[in-house]
């Protein structure tokens, strides 16, 4: 049990930092199809990639670690199960906090809202990679197989 209990701690440590490479890809992603100019891009996303792990760390503890003891409960410890959640629960918390449906044009409001969803993705993604799936639960009653 205390193994678990320090996975869980671990990554909710360490899964936040998964911010920084989602940015850097969204930066990557949003030069190539946009062609913004190089220099242009890590200045205007690297404030995200910092407000994106402050609101990462609570985000992590509040939603992350119910979400996956929940998960863990039905048995479904799956990376990409993590990774749908996370993303699910960024674009909530976006729609929420950060008024992403009122933005205008919608092409900002797709960046926006990919700009969310991406490190929500590698977030939990990471905390389920690093939190893994809890074993299977052993029946302690084994009933004794009848003789044929």
């Amino acid at each position: 049990m205390w193994k678990r209990v320090g996975r869980i701690a671990t990554a909710a440590l360490l899964a936040p930092w998964a911010t920084v490479p989602a940015v850097g890809v969204h930066v990557v992603i949003s030069g190539l199809l946009w062609s913004h100019e190089s220099w242009e891009m890590p200045l205007n996303f690297t404030p995200f990639a910092v407000y994106g792990m402050l609101i990462a760390y609570p985000v992590t503890i509040v939603w992350g670690i119910p979400l996956h003891l929940l998960l863990s409960h039905f048995h479904v410890g799956y990376i990409w199960m993590h990774a749908l959640v996370g993303a699910v629960v960024a674009l909530i918390m976006g729609a929420t906090f950060f008024d992403l449906l009122s933005i205008e044009p919608w092409q900002l409001s797709l960046t926006y809202a990919s700009l969310l969803a991406l490190p929500g993705i590698m977030v939990a993604g990471t905390f389920g990679a690093i939190a893994g799936q809890p074993a299977p639960a052993r029946n302690v009653e084994e009933v004794p197989r009848p003789v044929v």
